[in-house]
């Protein structure tokens, strides 16, 4: 049966179907998804939240998401990963000149400078507040920030990307990242002013450095 022009124009007027984006969309619908689970995880928290109220958010039909995403806490996931990733892309390229010590010093500069930013804290914030309820939520917050912390530490140390020496870098840099790091980004997380945080970071980078050289972990050459 031929279609009408009355009814083409009847479904016109009903505007788009929501439903798979074509594939030049795909990246933007994308962003919209994780932009609108970020603000309502943060906004509402984790229990709260739930897949209809993102894909209401995102302006997406739930099959949409459910394509994407099969359940919440894949979806937290990648909005842990998104921030991650915005944490580190903020950062320069590891040092590769200079010892060990300046390496490491500037590069755990630059990640406390990436580290204790509102969005950063915030989301930190709420992976933990699930630790009782979510504890796989919580781990996984936790995983995400501390394993690519480490890795940026232990390629500076390495002064490259040599897996033999990235490896070899490991446990100073995962003192490294407990010492000059953790404390201050639980402090953020308990609200201490964040502008006071980052005057500390580079003193407590160096405190860090100096507690490796001492226990034989990191040697100044």
């Amino acid at each position: 049966m031929v279609s009408s022009k009355k009814d083409k124009n009847t479904s016109d007027r009903c505007g788009p179907r929501l439903g798979r984006p074509p594939a030049d969309k795909a990246g933007e619908v994308e962003d919209r998804i994780l932009q609108s689970a970020e603000q309502l995880f943060l906004n509402e928290g984790y229990a709260r939240t739930t897949l209809a109220k993102i894909a209401a958010a995102a302006r997406i039909g739930n099959t949409t998401l459910y394509k994407r995403y099969r359940n919440k806490e894949e979806l937290f996931a990648a909005v842990l990963r998104r921030s991650v990733d915005f944490a580190v892309n903020r950062l320069q390229d590891v040092p590769r000149g200079g010892t060990k010590v300046e390496r490491l010093r500037a590069a755990g500069i630059a990640m406390g400078q990436s580290a204790l930013t509102r969005d950063v804290i915030a989301i930190m914030r709420v992976s933990a507040a699930e630790a009782e309820t979510f504890p796989g939520i919580a781990r996984m917050g936790y995983r995400l920030g501390f394993d690519a912390s480490v890795d940026h530490a232990a390629r500076a140390i390495a002064g490259g990307d040599q897996p033999a020496d990235v490896a070899a870098a490991l446990p100073a840099a995962t003192r490294f990242v407990e010492v000059a790091l953790h404390p201050l980004e639980l402090q953020g997380m308990f609200g201490v002013d964040l502008e006071q945080l980052r005057q500390r970071i580079e003193p407590s980078v160096n405190e860090a450095i100096d507690v490796l050289v001492q226990t034989g972990l990191l040697d100044g050459d």
